[in-house]
């Protein structure tokens, strides 16, 4: 009789919980018709995946926009994000924690400056995004490149050629740079770019 009293309990209280949650679902749903309101939610790190991808939808670019800061937007919202016709919003998906090898891939390739130098900045960036990119014309770009733990010896080779000192330097101190391409920066005509090979051959065992 006991378990049989806990157990109707239990379902009581489980009953109460679900009406709360359906109580909860239709008061987002009442707020995002609320012409104030939708801004509120995108900004909010509480709110829902659900729900933020609905507001990924919205027709206001500030909204869409927060969605893509918010850390609980998911990977999918973000990929729609990423074709979105606002830079700004390109943007903030480039440095979204939760976006997507994918959906870097894809910034990549994006038209604006901005929005690729957030992908060479992003720990997720894949190597063959970062290769496309050496070759970049923007030096910011390239510079983030020369900078990234995953871009390959092959690309670092290739951007120890650059003709701009700063993408040199950053080679330099890449660890994964290839020695040959460190031996080569070590005799280039900046004084920091020596300093910087220099250092590196030292720390591998050989100058």
């Amino acid at each position: 009789m006991g378990k049989t009293g806990g157990g109707r309990g239990t379902n009581q209280y489980a009953v109460r919980g679900v009406s709360q949650v359906r109580q909860q679902d239709a008061t987002v749903l009442s707020d995002l018709s609320n012409e104030n309101r939708p801004l509120a939610l995108a900004v909010d790190s509480y709110t829902p995946p659900d729900v933020l991808d609905r507001l990924a939808r919205d027709d206001d670019e500030e909204v869409r926009f927060w969605v893509a800061w918010n850390p609980n937007t998911s990977p999918e919202t973000l990929a729609r994000l990423a074709e979105d016709e606002s830079t700004q919003v390109r943007a903030a998906v480039a440095m979204a924690k939760n976006t997507s090898p994918e959906t870097l891939t894809l910034l990549a390739r994006d038209e604006s400056p901005w929005v690729r130098k957030e992908v060479v900045r992003h720990p997720r960036a894949p190597s063959d995004a970062l290769a496309g990119l050496a070759g970049d014309e923007h030096m910011g770009v390239r510079i983030g490149v020369a900078e990234h733990p995953h871009t390959s010896p092959e690309t670092l080779a290739k951007l120890a050629e650059d003709w701009h000192i700063g993408v040199q330097q950053s080679v330099a101190k890449n660890p994964h740079t290839p020695r040959k391409a460190v031996l080569m920066l070590s005799t280039a005509y900046d004084h920091y770019t020596n300093i910087y090979a220099k250092s590196a051959l030292a720390s591998r065992g050989g100058t």
